[in-house]
């Protein structure tokens, strides 16, 4: 199948949507292009402005799949509709909330979307619960996942102390100080640490995704705290509302053990106190986070339980397997068509079909 993958990083093989999308599918067999709207030179197969280079880019390679990770001011969904129309391709609108930083989606976006794209996915299963009114032949639930082969090449040498992945409050960086004081090794990964004096040493700068596997396995543990406030006030919710970070699926593919705020978006995903910990208040963290790292046989003992919970259901190439499986069903001539069943308990079982 032809898939073009949309959205921010789609084409920086460094990034995470690069990895979870367009690496994926490809090793599902799939031939995959990809394109970044805020970029859309990258490639190399487009030049011009966004809007010309989207339209030149479906009508030159045809695509079964136009697959959008919308991020707030990329693209404008009438020009998707209209460009992927010409083109004869399906347009679906992927959101992934919080989880992908850099690539957040609004979820309070789904209803323009819905007018604009032929499917749109939500992360959750609450918002595709509340979203199931609307037509649940529209809406697909595809929950965020991890590309474990991305860090085949990540070199566990020594795992100890705790990285801390989020931006940092007044809060955050107390619990941090009085960490340090007690001998603890810390190293600060996200916006804002280098902006505190005393802790900037131990932060440090961004580094490619696909060496992330290596700072993750090289920790004893990895500790999540808030998620940046532009990407919660972007998209209008708290960080209880907040699913984990991708640092929490990537942590566990690398099988270290991660601290996360007990939410329902980790229960989701996660078995607090088997392969995940969970803390409710950051300050308990002074105390919990020693506690944890003195016991390294229940560290590794959750680390690998988080890579058993990873490989078993929550990998991108089984979400896209069973995403696309409606899509690769040849009708009488050998073309592809979309068959689009219903299945709640409101509608019957029925089914629609369109060629691409």
């Amino acid at each position: 199948m032809r898939v073009v993958v949309c959205g921010r990083g789609a084409t920086d093989t460094r990034s995470p949507l690069w990895a979870h999308a367009v690496c994926s599918m490809r090793a599902l067999g799939h031939e995959v292009v990809a394109f970044d709207a805020t970029s859309p030179g990258r490639s190399g197969l487009v030049r011009g402005g966004p809007e010309e280079s989207l339209r030149r880019l479906l009508m030159e390679t045809s695509p079964h799949l136009f697959v959008h990770f919308p991020t707030p001011g990329d693209l404008d969904p009438a020009l998707v509709r209209e460009a992927t129309t010409s083109s004869q391709s399906v347009a679906v609108a992927v959101h992934m909330g919080s989880t992908m930083v850099d690539a957040p989606t609004r979820v309070t976006d789904v209803d323009t979307h819905l007018r604009f794209y032929d499917l749109v996915t939500v992360p959750d299963p609450d918002t595709y619960r509340s979203l199931l009114p609307l037509g649940d032949y529209r809406i697909r639930l595809l929950e965020p996942a991890a590309h474990v082969p991305v860090f085949d090449s990540a070199v566990d040498i020594d795992r100890r102390g705790v990285v801390v992945v989020g931006e940092p409050d007044d809060v955050a960086a107390d619990m941090v100080r009085t960490l340090v004081d007690a001998g603890v090794e810390v190293s600060l990964y996200g916006a804002g640490w280098s902006l505190q004096a005393d802790l900037e040493p131990r932060s440090f700068p961004r580094v490619p995704y696909t060496e992330m596997g290596t700072v993750l396995a090289s920790a004893g543990l990895v500790l999540e705290i808030n998620p940046p406030v532009t990407v919660l006030s972007n998209l209008g919710i708290s960080a209880w509302e907040a699913g984990p970070a991708q640092c929490v699926f990537d942590a566990a593919s690398v099988a270290t053990p991660s601290v996360a705020l007990a939410r329902p978006g980790v229960d989701a995903f996660f078995r607090p106190g088997t392969d995940i910990f969970t803390f409710e208040r950051i300050p308990e963290l002074a105390e919990l986070v020693p506690m944890l790292l003195a016991d390294q046989e229940t560290l590794t003992r959750t680390g690998e339980a988080a890579l058993d919970r990873i490989r078993s259901g929550h990998l991108w190439t089984d979400r896209w397997v069973d995403f696309l499986a409606p899509f690769n069903v040849p009708d009488d001539d050998g073309e592809l068509v979309v068959v689009i069943e219903e299945s709640s308990a409101e509608h019957p079982a029925s089914a629609s079909s369109l060629s691409v």
